[in-house]
């Protein structure tokens, strides 16, 4: 794609909308926090 404003916007605001908290990645990995920043 180009890189005209709106392209990027709606690229940031897709990004955004995919990022996942520690807790939820932790979750979906059968691990605590902890457990996973140590891996």
């Amino acid at each position: 794609g180009t890189n005209n404003p709106l392209n990027v916007i709606h690229a940031t605001v897709t990004a955004l909308k995919g990022l996942r908290s520690p807790e939820q990645v932790a979750r979906r990995r059968g691990m605590s926090v902890s457990q996973m920043m140590e891996a």
